[in-house]
């Protein structure tokens, strides 16, 4: 299942805003992005669009289709067996961060990448 809640959460409280202030910038009642962020609600096609303007994301990224680099995310148990248990671990983790935690954390993986590739 799409989680829609917990993006939008997590954009918002990246941008330090409160519920009030993303709802009156895209013109919904406070109460209903409360229940989009609770999983008490799904978006119309029109407010995910202006939820997704608000926050510069795409509709894909906010429904879990898109990744935050803008890369498509199509999900198959054949991609998953191709994994090892360490790799699963750290993808199941990962994707419980904050937006701000992770982007940290791909900094120093491709930092830590790129040393590889100079030693070898």
């Amino acid at each position: 299942m799409i989680d829609i809640s917990k993006k939008i959460k997590d954009l918002r409280l990246e941008k330090g805003l409160k519920q009030k202030d993303v709802a009156s910038a895209i013109n919904i009642a406070t109460n209903t992005l409360s229940q989009f962020e609770n999983n008490k609600g799904r978006p119309s096609l029109e407010v995910l669009s202006l939820l997704a303007d608000f926050f510069e994301v795409s509709v894909d990224y906010l429904i879990g289709r898109e990744d935050d680099f803008g890369n498509i995310v199509v999900s198959s148990q054949s991609t998953d067996q191709n994994l090892s248990l360490n790799e699963k671990e750290m993808l199941e983790s990962f994707k419980h961060l904050s937006l701000f935690e992770q982007d940290s954390i791909l900094v120093q993986v491709k930092a830590l990448a790129e040393k590889y590739k100079v030693k070898k």
